[in-house]
């Protein structure tokens, strides 16, 4: 992410835009790279610009949310190759990366106002609901919606209870910075 937007930095005058005003979105896993973009371990590390506004969208957010869905009877086998799958996701072992900024509910304090949309039936709903929590209880505007019903993998939310999320996060991201377009 940090080397797309310093390539995007590099080239603001030939794409007419400016590099350091920009929003992020991620679905799913896309999600938590959006949010973990906005802990200790994205722009600030990078010396990058803050983003203006993130849309993580059902995403998933917690290591120790879901290390409680997990189930306990591991053999030594499973552990190992788990840990292992865990060393080339994390850098380090599960437990470890519960502790640092991968757990973005514990570390959201840089992040900027957020709408988060998630289905009822989706399973990472948890992790929506414990991610606006947290940016209520830190003062950071967000919003929650979450559509009736569904489940994980609404994308543009054509032809679901979701439909027009984008146009809804874009219309209150402009509400929350005051550059909504009057209406007329």
């Amino acid at each position: 992410m940090a080397r797309a937007l310093r390539l995007i930095r590099e080239k603001e005058k030939h794409f007419h835009l400016q590099a350091d005003r920009y929003i992020t979105c991620g679905f799913s896993a896309g999600g938590m790279l959006v949010c973990l973009w906005n802990t200790e371990m994205g722009y600030p590390a990078f010396h990058l610009a803050k983003p203006q506004a993130s849309f993580p969208i059902y995403p998933f957010v917690s290591l120790k949310l879901a290390a409680g869905d997990a189930p306990e009877e591991d053999t030594q086998e499973d552990t190992e190759e788990d840990e292992r799958e865990d060393i080339r996701l994390y850098g380090c072992p599960f437990t470890e990366a519960m502790e640092k900024p991968f757990e973005s509910p514990e570390h959201a304090e840089g992040f900027p106002p957020c709408a988060i949309f998630v289905m009822a039936g989706d399973e990472l709903l948890g992790h929506s609901k414990l991610l606006a929590d947290s940016l209520e209880k830190l003062h950071i505007p967000g919003r929650l919606e979450i559509g009736p019903e569904g489940g994980h993998g609404f994308a543009d939310g054509t032809g679901t209870c979701i439909a027009g999320w984008i146009e809804r996060a874009v219309r209150w991201y402009e509400e929350c910075n005051g550059t909504a377009p009057e209406a007329t």
